[in-house]
């Protein structure tokens, strides 16, 4: 089980995604006590690592203890928001060791924690905003889509959320707005467009709502919603 979870950290990707795998079916199959205990020590450990790839995998691990059900400590959710809010390396993919998506494993595992009643999701909304503002570069890889799903996840559980979300958006957009923070600008504008196709599509929300977050999107662009006027044609 050690050697496993030391390939966690591998900066080859095959041997991480190897190792992912066999660590799953371990997990899904059903372990002692005492290998339970190595895989949450370690996959902890794994978050203060110095290289990126183990800490985007030591919380996929953590995630599969969830999933699994394997996993009956409320002081881990703590210690992975604590990471995710201070992650700096937000790469989706480097050629020299393959996808590390700090981003979008993180969201991830927060995903699977609102599927297993393990985090309410007022905390899932206010850390992904946070999320979302402490990014200063654009993301490239639908680490957007990722965040969006969550987000759509918790605001289904718990509709009741919704307008607290709306109005702790506007409070980061008018933050935005205050400074040349392009890269999180653009994460801002295609999380919150992400995310109004999915709550459109689960059609839970109404009219009203879907068009408080489109709001957010006239804000950014809005020569996005110009319309055709036959007198604007070019002579």
């Amino acid at each position: 089980m050690k050697d496993l979870l030391e390939n966690l950290a591998s900066p080859n990707s095959e041997i991480r995604e190897s190792a992912l795998a066999k660590l799953s079916d371990l997990l899904e199959q059903g372990c002692n006590e005492k290998d339970l205990e190595i895989v949450k020590e370690r996959s902890l450990q794994l978050l203060e690592h110095p290289e990126i790839q183990a800490r985007t995998f030591g919380v996929l691990a953590l995630e599969m203890l969830v999933r699994y059900e394997r996993l009956q400590d409320s002081n881990i959710n703590e210690k992975v928001i604590s990471w995710y809010l201070q992650e700096t390396d937000l790469r989706g993919y480097a050629r020299e060791v393959g996808w590390l998506h700090a981003v979008a494993h993180g969201a991830d595992y927060f995903g699977t924690c609102l599927r297993k009643d393990a985090v309410t999701s007022m905390t899932v909304v206010d850390l992904l905003v946070k999320r979302i503002m402490r990014s200063e570069e654009a993301w490239s890889h639908m680490e957007d889509a990722r965040v969006a799903r969550v987000l759509s996840l918790a605001l289904q559980k718990e509709p009741d959320v919704f307008d607290s979300f709306i109005e702790k958006s506007k409070v980061a957009l008018e933050t935005l707005h205050s400074g040349e923070r392009f890269g999180a600008q653009h994460n801002f504008r295609s999380v919150m467009l992400s995310l109004h196709f999915a709550l459109l599509s689960s059609g839970m929300f109404s009219s009203s709502k879907l068009e408080s977050l489109m709001a957010f999107q006239h804000d950014m662009t809005p020569y996005l919603f110009e319309k055709f006027s036959q007198g604007n044609q070019e002579s």
